[in-house]
């Protein structure tokens, strides 16, 4: 049989990198300490299991004070119990190691939120100030609550106004589709756009006239001719670009307005 005395195990690859053994070949209960009949080891860690207790202590004291804060509200000192003699009868057993005694104890201590000094046994009970959390939220609670007939209430009269309102702004909406089925009067819009560059154009001429008069410029001029012919040529094409822009203009407004109809 072989026994290994120690042995160096790379972790990742499980690979063994050191041994020292000796090959056995006596009796298996040579193995054990003399006189073992089991082979359950019994050995206690204390020192790890005192530090473990200090780490669950701390949590619980952690836990407990944030329970307190969120239900009761912020800490400002403390109040020392009197204990019943029954109580005192209680926790007296309870220390002295008594199991039943300890578990009522321990459920009396949490139902009453006391707090129990470790060194020298005091039973003292927190005070608090201000308003907690959870009353905090059952205030809310209520007065949502109290609110929730008056909202329903509001709801209903909405409704209301709406039923009423509905044949009116079922024939306004009517009225709309049908002025966005008929579309923009492009002629007019075109006829209108004509009739403002002629009208300007016609203040040009007069101006140009005017201007020929005070420069005493021959009607019959070469000069005073090109200056008609240049503001006719301007004439003509004001109009078809402002016919044109009309006409552009008229389709797209028809277009946003059947658009918005047929978003409603």
């Amino acid at each position: 049989m072989k026994i290994i005395t120690r042995c160096v195990i790379d972790i990742k690859s499980l690979e063994t990198l050191e041994e020292e053994s000796f090959e056995y070949n006596g009796p298996i209960g040579g193995c054990l300490d003399f006189g073992s009949t089991t082979t359950e080891s019994t050995s206690v860690d204390t020192n790890y299991n005192a530090i473990i207790a200090s780490l669950m202590s701390e949590e619980f004291g952690i836990f407990k004070e944030m329970y307190n804060t969120y239900k009761y509200g912020t800490q400002t000192g403390a109040n020392d119990v009197q204990l019943t003699k029954e109580q005192q009868t209680l926790k007296r057993m309870a220390d002295s190691g008594d199991m039943a005694s300890a578990l009522k104890w321990k459920k009396l201590v949490s139902q009453n939120n006391w707090t129990v000094d470790p060194a020298t046994g005091n039973v003292t009970t927190p005070t608090f100030s201000g308003i907690s959390q959870q009353k905090l939220e059952e205030q809310q609670l209520q007065g949502e609550y109290e609110l929730l007939p008056m909202q329903l209430d509001l709801e209903k009269q909405k409704l209301q106004s709406d039923l009423q309102l509905m044949p009116g702004m079922t024939k306004a909406k009517q009225s709309l589709v049908d002025m966005a089925n008929q579309g923009v009067d492009v002629k007019s819009r075109m006829d209108r756009a004509q009739a403002d560059v002629e009208q300007a154009a016609g203040i040009a001429s007069k101006s140009a006239r005017n201007l020929a008069f005070r420069e005493n410029i021959d009607p019959t001029s070469g000069a005073y001719m090109d200056m008609q012919r240049g503001l006719l040529m301007d004439k003509t094409r004001g109009i078809a670009g402002a016919i044109t822009a009309a006409r552009d203009v008229a389709e797209d407004e028809t277009f946003e307005r059947l658009s918005k109809i047929a978003q409603m």
